[in-house]
């Protein structure tokens, strides 16, 4: 498995970075599929797929009666006890790994793969290439509260579940800064797309 994901280049950073904007944008200019993996998680979690299973035999609760995942229950538990957590990730990160290689092994060529949670979940050792989108904080509070309707405090809660953004960057073999004009950006993915080619 490792073999195979370790090629591919991987898109992270922190919550409200911009970073699926900047993977789709990277991708489409190196002529390369892109895969989100969120989506890849959603895909085990539809009505008797692995992922729903898993959890129908972890948790019944976390089923609704039509056999759909009760999400707003999954989303609470999850945020409030850690090791409910733990357990859900045991259960479902090997799931989606491997639905991720399957989805790999299709491809033609190298992908470019966004992972929001890359380093928080320990992936970033399957990959060699990791791009990380970085954004202020300040920034990213903002576009949190703009993209998801929600308040400051809501959006500073989000952003301090995960991994601060200067380790991500100093883990990272390129970063892309989005923090300013998209224009600007454009020009960041382009010079780090450059250096890829080389590689």
């Amino acid at each position: 498995m490792n073999n195979l994901l370790i090629e591919q280049i991987c898109v992270t950073g922190t919550i409200g970075c911009g970073k699926s904007r900047v993977a789709r944008f990277l991708a489409a200019h190196c002529h390369l599929p892109y895969i989100d993996v969120d989506e890849v998680a959603r895909e085990i979690m539809e009505p008797g797929r692995a992922g729903v299973q898993a959890l129908k035999r972890y948790n019944p609760n976390f089923l609704s009666a039509d056999g759909s995942l009760n999400r707003s229950l999954l989303r609470r538990e999850i945020f409030n006890c850690q090791e409910v957590k733990a357990a859900v990730d045991t259960l479902l990160h090997p799931l989606i790994q491997t639905a991720l290689m399957k989805q790999v092994q299709g491809l033609h060529s190298k992908a470019v793969i966004e992972i929001p949670l890359l380093y928080e979940t320990g992936w970033d050792s399957l990959f060699k290439t990791i791009i990380v989108v970085y954004a202020k904080k300040e920034t990213c509070l903002e576009r949190i509260m703009v993209r998801d309707q929600v308040t400051l405090e809501d959006a500073e809660k989000a952003y301090s579940k995960q991994m601060d953004m200067e380790l991500k960057k100093n883990r990272a073999l390129f970063v892309i800064d989005n923090d300013g004009e998209w224009s600007v950006t454009v020009k960041n993915i382009e010079k780090v797309a450059s250096r890829l080619a080389m590689r």
